[in-house]
């Protein structure tokens, strides 16, 4: 069963990193990407996948929130604070 749900989030990965690579200008691929990295344990991916996407919509509110919820689960309020 582990094997299988680390195939299926390796699929996942790839393909979320493909879309997000064809698709630069799509958001949910983005959001969903960094998702997957914040469930994987990939921090750091997620938070840098938040922050382009925060770079790209400054005004989005969502995503600064996002991002702020991130870093302050990774261990970062710092940065939190000012996102």
């Amino acid at each position: 069963a582990l094997f299988l749900a680390n195939a299926r989030s390796d699929r996942a990965r790839e393909l979320l990193e493909k879309g997000a690579a064809d698709l630069p200008e799509s958001e949910d691929v983005r959001v969903t990407l960094a998702q997957l990295y914040a469930t994987l344990g990939e921090r750091d991916r997620a938070e840098s996948t938040l922050a382009e996407l925060v770079a790209l919509q400054p005004r989005q509110r969502a995503y600064r929130l996002q991002l702020a919820r991130y870093q302050v689960r990774f261990g970062h309020a710092e940065r939190a604070q000012q996102t």
